[in-house]
C-alpha cells in the first residue's frame, strides 16, 4: 500500500494535489500541496531519505511552507479530478 501512495503522489510531477491525513496528535487534516518546490528551500538538505522512513515532504500551499506526511497515515490522495481513498483500520 505504501508504494501505491508514493506513486500516486510522484504522479502528480509536482503539480497541485489534494491529501487527507491523521496528523501525529491524531487530528485529521486536509492539505492543498506539491511535490518537488525547492523556490523556499533555505538552501540545506535532509540528512535521511524521507522515503526510507515512510515520509513524503510536500510544500503546503496554503501555510507557505515545508510538511512531513507519514504514508501510512493517509486517507485519501485527490488530483485530476480523481481520488484514491484507502480504507483505514
Amino acid at each position: 500500500m505504501k508504494d501505491l501512495l508514493l506513486n500516486a503522489i510522484r504522479s502528480t510531477g509536482g503539480k497541485f494535489f489534494g491529501v487527507t491525513f491523521t496528523k501525529a496528535d491524531g487530528s485529521t487534516r486536509t492539505m492543498n500541496c506539491r511535490i518537488g518546490v525547492q523556490k523556499h528551500a533555505n538552501g540545506g538538505t535532509l540528512k535521511y531519505n524521507p522515503a526510507d522512513r515512510g515520509n513524503v515532504i510536500v510544500y503546503d500551499v496554503q501555510v507557505g511552507g515545508y510538511r512531513t506526511i507519514k504514508v501510512d497515515r493517509i486517507h485519501s490522495i485527490r488530483f485530476a479530478q480523481k481520488e484514491l481513498k484507502l480504507k483505514m483500520t
